[in-house]
């Protein structure tokens, strides 16, 4: 085996190790940390298992399986060759199932990884994820700029009003429809952001039909050609404040009372400053939301997000609806 097939051998093995931890019912397993794998990341990963299948039994379910597809998209060699840079792209469905119910929850990351080879064998020594923000800061800095496109604005609203065979304001329906299409990825019509939930949001609103205000530092607005952005379009406090404001939307008491369309937002330290923002694209076993969203980007997750790190006890959920036909 040489080198490459040597470390493309080590990611695989520590997916699969990872995988199976998750879905083992065995507190005590030695999958992790038989793993080639660093032991602080080895405890790292192992709190991970916990969140996920505590938050997974609360929900009343169980982890039948975990499949990941890894697309390693880079690998660069250092000091002489003891030293491996990988660039992976991890794709894994979550099989949850409560007799007879069945849900698959999707995540996509993107893992920057060191790897230190000792004789013959590789060890994961970091493992960073990229776009993992669910927490936005007052910086929600620009990863990717939008492709350049002078008229991008009118093409967009043309073919909005083609789609749809006239402009009929808000579409739930076309809304899950472009939240399911870009989920995984990042339309490059538009620019992605450190933290991408509200921009991906106001992208599934603009293209099911809801309106733009006039272009000013309150409204709700975007100019790709121009690189330019509303606040409101990118920072999920705004966007919720600037979508309350406008009439006929309403702000739902329980997420029972939710619909697909419908959009989450998250007050993860309970100071009235929503800071992540979800759009409920389907329900599970027991009527509770599942959504779609950016940042991790994920499809048909619980709403709740229990086995996020950054969840606590003081977590506010903010629901909104906005009627069909809302311009």
């Amino acid at each position: 085996m040489n080198v490459v097939e040597a470390i493309l051998h080590a990611v695989q093995t520590w997916f699969a190790a990872r995988n199976q931890a998750w879905v083992s019912l065995d507190k005590d397993s030695n999958l992790l940390r038989n793993a080639p794998v660093a032991t602080e990341l080895g405890r790292k990963a192992w709190q991970e298992v916990r969140r996920m299948r505590s938050a997974t039994l609360h929900d009343g379910m169980r982890l039948a399986r975990a499949h990941t597809c890894v697309a390693v998209l880079d690998v660069q060699f250092k000091e002489n060759r003891r030293l491996a840079k990988v660039l992976a792209n991890e794709l894994v469905y979550l099989t949850k199932v409560s007799t007879p119910a069945m849900t698959v929850e999707a995540r996509q990351l993107e893992h920057e990884m060191t790897w230190q080879r000792n004789h013959q064998h590789w060890q994961l020594k970091e493992d960073h994820l990229l776009g993992l923000q669910e927490d936005c800061k007052m910086n929600n800095r620009i990863i990717k700029p939008a492709v350049h496109c002078v008229s991008m604005r009118d093409d967009i609203v043309n073919i909005r009003q083609w789609y749809t065979g006239k402009q009929m304001g808000y579409s739930r329906l076309l809304a899950v429809r472009y939240a399911d299409l870009w989920w995984q990825k990042q339309n490059p019509l538009y620019a992605q952001y450190e933290n991408d939930s509200a921009n991906y949001v106001s992208q599934c609103l603009f293209a099911a039909g809801l309106g733009m205000s006039e272009k000013n530092s309150h409204g709700w607005w975007m100019d790709t050609a121009r690189q330019e952005y509303a606040p409101a379009w990118t920072m999920p406090h705004l966007l919720y404040h600037s979508l309350l404001s406008r009439k006929n939307v309403i702000r739902l008491e329980k997420s029972r009372q939710c619909i697909v369309g419908d959009l989450v937002f998250y007050d993860w330290h309970g100071n009235h400053r929503p800071s992540h923002v979800a759009i409920v694209t389907d329900f599970d076993h027991q009527g509770r939301p599942l959504v779609n969203s950016h940042s991790m980007h994920v499809q048909y997750r619980p709403y709740r997000y229990l086995d996020s790190p950054i969840y606590s006890d003081r977590v506010q959920y903010l629901f909104l609806r906005i009627p069909d036909g809302t311009v």
